[in-house]
């Protein structure tokens, strides 16, 4: 009995993907017996477009200064003296500053718009290109609310990072790292283009069309492929309305490593076409005390190891939802990198313009 229910359930969804998708056949049956989801000529499809997608893979390392500050009962004492504004550990930078480095790297997709014999031209997110050269870290607000004459605008530095240098490259299906370069960004709508030396293998030109005379619709079904763990995985969901202009919502399991993937509508006709890309998923953040990495597993702290550890805020994303720039936002964004593309001698395939709207 139990392995019938959950046939019919598996049946179920997949006559609705067959509804929503305007198809009338059965479900493709695999060579194992068991019913598939999509048509043969589906994921043949599907199988192409993940051809065109590359990993894009951003390291920069950072200089953090980290302040001390000296508090007069619980408050900071403001000092005109001081970098900061308010007094540091034993009134001195020597004492007050301590300075470390980090490294941090970003990685996600990129799809391939187009290659000749020299370079490929790839659409990917702006902010996995381009990470912030210098990362601000305040003490809450509330710690300051209470230093007299200051305006409770007036916040406490406690770290500084700084960027001292990066990386920015295409990995290829060998692991081979081929350094990228910038040609043209969209920091506010989380665009970019980049370019590489073409290699061999690296990845297929897209082979559909963008949809740029239909753009994607609440209710529809797209997919998404991405590079979670730093893995190529495809995944679909439902397209949902976003509180965020110029942005579509679709409900997959939103991880790290998706930004820059291409989102692809599944048409009634079976066909795909390229509605969106995918930004980032709503995050939150948890303040942890991190120790040393020389501590080995199980040590019990003691009171002389408090001055060793450290305050870091990791991000948790809330998976369930990825939120997608919009096919007319990436078709402005062409359109304005015209220029970039002809001074660094390249061209897009007429498919992709936004004149084809």
């Amino acid at each position: 009995m139990k392995i019938v229910a959950r046939y019919c359930r598996y049946v179920s969804i997949a006559s609705m993907v067959l509804m929503m998708t305007g198809c009338s056949q059965p479900p493709a049956v695999a060579t194992g017996g068991a019913p598939s989801l999509l048509s043969p000529e589906l994921q043949q499809k599907i199988r192409r477009v993940m051809e065109s997608v590359v990993e894009v893979v951003s390291v920069r390392e950072y200089r953090i200064e980290q302040f001390d500050y000296e508090l007069a009962n619980g408050r900071f004492i403001p000092d005109t003296r001081s970098p900061v504004g308010y007094r540091l550990r034993g009134g001195s930078v020597l004492q007050g500053i301590h300075f470390d480095k980090k490294i941090s790297q970003s990685f996600g997709a990129g799809l391939l718009l187009m290659h000749d014999e020299v370079r490929a031209l790839i659409l990917t997110s702006s902010h996995l290109v381009s990470p912030p050269d210098t990362l601000l870290s305040y003490y809450p607000e509330a710690a300051t609310d209470t230093i007299q004459g200051r305006s409770s605008s007036a916040k406490a530095l406690f770290s500084r990072a700084s960027a001292i240098s990066g990386d920015l490259s295409v990995r290829h299906p060998s692991q081979a790292l081929i350094r990228a370069e910038i040609v043209a960004e969209d920091r506010r709508n989380d665009l970019a283009l980049i370019s590489v030396s073409w290699r061999p293998g690296l990845a297929a030109t897209f082979p559909y069309s963008f949809a740029y005379r239909q753009p994607a619709a609440v209710g529809e079904v797209g997919l998404a492929i991405g590079f979670p763990e730093e893995i190529k995985q495809v995944t679909f969901g439902m397209v949902s309305p976003s509180p965020y202009p110029g942005n579509f919502a679709l409900g997959i399991i939103g991880r790290f490593g998706f930004s820059g993937c291409p989102v692809l509508m599944i048409r009634q006709s079976g066909e795909l076409a390229f509605a969106g890309l995918g930004r980032g998923a709503p995050y939150s953040e948890t303040a942890i005390i991190a120790p040393p990495a020389d501590f080995a597993n199980g040590y019990y702290l003691q009171p002389e190891d408090v001055t060793r550890l450290r305050v870091e805020r990791v991000q948790q994303v809330n998976a369930g939802m990825l939120y997608c720039v919009d096919i007319q936002r990436i078709g402005d964004f062409i359109a304005q990198s015209r220029a970039a593309l002809a001074r660094n001698q390249l061209s897009l395939p007429p498919q992709f313009s936004p004149s084809s709207r």
